[in-house]
């Protein structure tokens, strides 16, 4: 990686020097690109004189009789050489312009006259006309502002919903041949786009994508928000950890997938024949270009398709997508610095430098402070905010200020907003209620229309000549072997199988999006020619469409590690599990209760994923704050990856309190009335309001009088059918995990003193389903690692069965599920009481 830059730095650099300092010379400008820069003259300053020839330039673009392609150099009888059109003079060359730039006169008006006439040819289809370019161009003049006519609105409308349509429509056929939905969602712009449509019923075409501007800039918004959406989603699904895991083959696919491509863009620009170059004479520019073409990737299809082909958790499909996110950024900042360089060969080491440095700040300053600030103001917007979805509206806005900073970075709009995915994703405030909603949006409504309008730019009817046809082939041709090689050779460094770096290769060679913005880019910088931009563009689609084909080929062949199955087995079971769901829990603290037990219980919920846990402490309305510290440090004591929020609230109507706290996004209330005495914790009236009133699941936490210590070393499960037997099971198994204990499952069969037949059948159905309950729990305990011993028994009291049980076997902890019954008081059922009285262990009630 580190060569890669610094080979990259030092050709670019290189390229870069010039002679000329900033006091001496002035840009000519054309919209807000620098053509070129020119010297003062004995009469005016450099910018004076810079803002003559920028006017002369404006008239030139405005007179439409002028043929920009007649620029040339002419040396009048006696004077220095001018570069004219026709009878228009637009400059002419001094001796100092020779003193300053050390190249001969006529070498600088040849090469200033081919640089007017490619750029005003070339750029005449993209040209802005605006307030920006006038402002650069003729300062005294103003723009008019014109609002859109009902008719430009009229015709947005229906390109977007052409093109929703036809994308839905192609992504549900390929979706059914077997392919993912994007290739289908890109035919639907080809087929909309010149190639099909244009070629077939070219007025039809013309009528609802004319060649307009401002047409063409509004449907360029809605693909933007697509392209800003998508990468955010990305980084919701990437798995930082998974990817630190696969480090070494990351690092190494992502160099050779850098390196062998830069170099063979580099190689490839001299070959190509001059007609496909702007400047003959800047092949090595055009060289870096193709290079920095080739290196990249697109995150936001290669994540798609990763997604469609349920890639996402595999080992390969991190490292797919690490690749991808390393050769984007890497080439975001080689772009930026041929983009500096192809603008003005005088620019500063500070503008070089802005790309990379800015980067790093972003992602320093975004990963520390940002990260938490970001997190902090979720939280406040969620306890504190009472309009709708505010939630929502705060990730969007965060979404494009954060792509907007990137954008003015140079890094484009690719690391902003993947790393507020990534940040956003850590916080338990950001579930389905945000996330879903988001997601929705996206993939039914903004990513079709990126991938339909990323269509519409192909023409594939330049291939009809023979000579382009050629180039297409031999461009695409060095992109995939630049890509895919590189990515063998970076996989064979580190030992990685053969398939798997292939697939790695196939993984990161879609250009998609990245391509197309890169290639006009290139376009508007005067650095492609129109044909040169076009193949780009089929290159970029042609690497996309063939990714799923190929991957379909190389996966089949990469090998499952019996760790990597072991994981996707484990993270299927775990995905279903109500445990995953907990990651925002309230942990209420009054004076009195017992808190040990229900900290490490919040702890050990810590160790399978991050959660938040809030700690409230309780104390009557004129009391003192003096022992909140002392409440604070010792509910601070939890293990596990939580994050602590503490707070403080006076009233005297504590459970009302809690239940106000409770209606804020928490997953879990945990009340832990103090050590077990069933009357008292039955008839205290806090616990029975909260456990009726409460919004979210409770549950019930006592400590043993025989038992102080939380020294979980055997865990007994109750089961029985019910849905709140099934998630006291889980968290069950979950605290097991986290403290290593062992787990005995017991399903009792409550036996009859008087049995007909009938009820003989009975009883046998229900030891068959007491069978398959502890099975389960068996099946579950295998998934996250614990060890489980399962038993059915029979018995015709069920709360004596199990505490015969937790007391010849010693138990800890017994954790079981609850129903609240409707009646004025608190009432969870006869074993739960029972058990509640007579226990000598540590309980967890949990209730639904």
């Amino acid at each position: 990686m580190r060569f890669c830059l610094g080979f990259c730095f030092a050709v670019l650099f290189s390229l870069g020097a010039g002679p000329a300092s900033a006091e001496d010379v002035a840009p000519v400008m054309l919209g807000s690109s620098i053509l070129f820069n020119i010297a003062d003259s004995y009469h005016l300053t450099a910018r004076a004189r810079a803002l003559e020839i920028n006017a002369r330039i404006r008239k030139v673009v405005d007179d439409k009789t002028l043929d920009a392609h007649k620029i040339d150099s002419i040396v009048e009888p006696g004077g220095n050489p001018s570069v004219v059109l026709g009878e228009t003079r637009i400059l002419t060359v001094t001796d100092h312009d020779q003193q300053v730039f050390n190249k001969s006169k006529q070498y600088l008006a040849q090469k200033w006259a081919s640089i007017l006439r490619a750029r005003l040819t070339q750029l005449e289809p993209i040209y802005e006309r605006s307030e920006a370019t006038r402002s650069h161009i003729h300062p005294e003049s103003k723009a008019e502002s014109k609002p859109l006519s009902e008719h430009r609105v009229l015709l947005f409308l229906l390109q977007v919903g052409l093109l929703l349509s036809t994308a839905c429509i192609c992504g549900e056929i390929l979706t059914r041949l077997g392919q993912p939905a994007v290739i289908g969602q890109l035919l639907a712009g080809i087929i909309l786009g010149p190639s099909v449509l244009g070629a077939f019923a070219p007025d039809l075409f013309m009528a609802i994508f004319p060649p307009e501007n401002t047409q063409g800039y509004l449907l360029d918004i809605v693909s933007w928000l697509g392209v800003i959406f998508l990468l955010m989603l990305t980084g919701t699904e990437t798995d930082i950890q998974l990817i630190r895991s696969q480090g070494r083959p990351a690092l190494a696919t992502s160099v050779g997938g850098i390196l062998l491509p830069f170099l063979l863009g580099v190689a490839l620009a001299f070959v190509l024949p001059e007609t496909m170059l702007v400047l003959p004479d800047q092949r090595l520019i055009l060289g870096a270009f193709l290079g920095t073409v080739f290196s990249m990737s697109s995150v936001a299809i290669i994540a798609k398709v990763l997604i469609d082909m349920k890639l996402m958790r595999r080992n390969v499909g991190q490292i797919i997508l690490a690749s991808a996110l390393a050769q984007d950024v890497v080439g975001c900042v080689i772009l930026a610095i041929v983009a500096a360089l192809a603008s003005a060969s005088d620019t500063g080491m500070g503008e070089l430098l802005k790309v990379p440095v800015g980067m790093l700040l972003f992602v320093g300053i975004g990963g520390t402070v940002g990260r938490k600030l970001i997190l902090d103001a979720l939280r406040w917007i969620q306890d504190s905010v009472k309009i709708d979805f505010a939630s929502i509206s705060f990730v969007a806005v965060l979404l494009l200020v954060s792509s907007a900073i990137t954008q003015f970075i140079g890094v484009h709009v690719v690391l902003g907003a993947f790393a507020v995915g990534v940040i956003i994703s850590q916080s338990p405030l950001v579930g389905e209620k945000v996330l879903h909603p988001l997601e929705a949006v996206t993939m039914g409504i903004f990513a079709p229309i990126f991938f339909a309008a990323a269509g519409l730019h192909v023409n594939l009817t330049i291939l009809a000549e023979l000579d382009t046809l050629g180039i297409t082939v031999l461009v695409t041709l060095a992109a995939c072997l630049g890509k895919i090689g590189g990515s063998v050779a970076g996989g064979h460094f580190v030992k990685m199988n053969l398939w798997e770096s292939l697939s790695v290769g196939f993984g990161t060679n879609a250009r998609g999006a990245m391509g197309l913005i890169v290639g006009i880019l290139g376009f508007s910088l005067g650095i492609l020619t129109v044909n040169m931009f076009s193949i780009i563009v089929i290159m970029s689609l042609a690497t996309t469409a063939m990714t799923p084909f190929l991957l379909k080929l190389s996966l089949p062949k990469v090998p499952f590690s019996q760790e990597e199955k072991e994981r996707l087995e484990r993270e299927e079971t775990q995905a279903r599990s109500f445990v995953s769901t907990i990651k925002r829990v309230l942990l209420p603290i009054r004076p009195g209760s017992s808190r040990q037990l229900s900290s490490k219980l919040i702890g050990t919920l810590g160790q399978d994923h991050a959660i938040e846990a809030t700690s409230l402490t309780l104390l009557p309305e004129n009391s003192s704050l003096e022992q909140y510290h002392s409440q604070t440090l010792q509910a601070a004591s939890q293990e596990g990856n939580v994050a602590l929020v503490h707070r403080v609230a006076q009233n005297d109507d504590m459970a009302g309190e809690i239940i106000l706290e409770a209606g804020k996004n928490y997953d879990l209330v945990v009340l832990a009335p103090g050590q077990l005495d069933a009357r008292r914790t039955l008839s205290d009236p806090l616990v029975s309001r909260v456990a009726r009133q409460s919004p979210c699941p409770l549950l019930i936490v006592c400590d043993s009088k025989e038992k102080p210590d939380w020294d979980v070393k055997h865990i007994l499960l109750p089961t029985s059918s019910g849905g709140q037997t099934s998630k006291a099971v889980q968290l069950g198994i979950l605290i097991a995990r986290a403290t290593g204990a062992r787990v005995s499952a017991v399903s009792v069969v409550e036996s009859r003193s008087h049995y007909s037949s009938t009820m003989l059948a009975d009883d046998f159905k229900r030891a068959m389903v007491a069978q398959e309950l502890v099975d389960q729990v068996a099946t579950l305990a295998l998934a996250y690692g614990v060890e489980v011993e399962t038993r059915v028994l029979n018995s015709n009291n069920a709360a004596a069965e199990i505490l015969k049980v937790a007391n010849e076997e010693d138990v800890d902890l017994v954790v079981l599920g609850a129903n609240l019954r409707p009646t004025s008081h608190l009432h969870l059922g006869d074993t739960v009481h029972e058990l509640m009285a007579r226990a000598k262990c540590h309980l967890a009630i949990f209730s639904p």
